[in-house]
Order: C-alpha cells, then structure tokens, then sequence
C-alpha cells in the first residue's frame, strides 16, 4: 500500500469493484489485505514496477505471436528477401532486442542448412 497506493486503489476499483474509503466500514481491513494479495496477474500492483500493467504474460506471449506471422509473410516480400523495413513488435515500451526479425533470406537459409551438435 505504501509503495503504490494509486495503483492499489484503482485495482480493488476494477477487480472487486471495493473503494479503500470502505475500509474498517463495509469493508474490513483483513479483508482488503486478502484482495490486495490475491490480485490477479496483469493487475497494476501485480505488474512490476517500470513494465507497462495490463500485459501479463498471455499477452507478450500473444504479441510475439503475431509479430512472429507478420515477419514470416514479411520474408516472402522484397524488403524481407533484402533484409529491410522489418516488421517491428507491437507492445508498449521499447521493442526488447535480438528478435531476429532482420534477417535476409539467403541468411536464413544458411543458418538452417548448418549442421547441428
């Protein structure tokens, strides 16, 4: 509560529908601590500090999928074939590095032609 008292407010708000200005009224404070705990994932206090809330898991997961389908039709045209113009991720905040998305055909066909082990 100390450390992100606006976000604690607004998650009871949305998830339990509860106000802190209920609590030691309709709302008791061992009660309030159990949902402050029990807040699900993607919650703003659930989330942390520094990451955008709201994108839990399922949706990086997702993001990298779609940006994933975008980059293998991306291969298939000219700029994919020259290695330019590569589709970019679509999430808040900065794009994490090394997603391997420029790279040109000839490249990847090297790469997967190596032999492992």
């Amino acid at each position: 509560m100390r450390a992100r008292p606006a976000e604690l407010r607004a998650d009871l708000r949305q998830f339990y529908g509860v106000g802190l200005g209920e609590l030691g009224r309709s709302l008791p404070v061992s009660e309030a601590a159990d949902l402050a705990a029990c807040l699900p994932a993607g919650s703003r206090c659930a989330t942390p500090e520094g990451q955008p809330w709201g994108w839990d898991d399922t949706r990086w997961l997702l993001a990298r999928i779609e940006h994933g389908l975008r980059v293998l039709a991306w291969h298939n045209t000219e700029d994919g074939r020259e290695g330019r113009n590569a589709p970019r991720l679509i999430a808040p905040g900065p794009e994490p590095p090394g997603d391997g998305a420029g790279v040109t055909r000839d490249e990847l066909e090297e790469k997967l032609k190596r032999k492992r082990g």
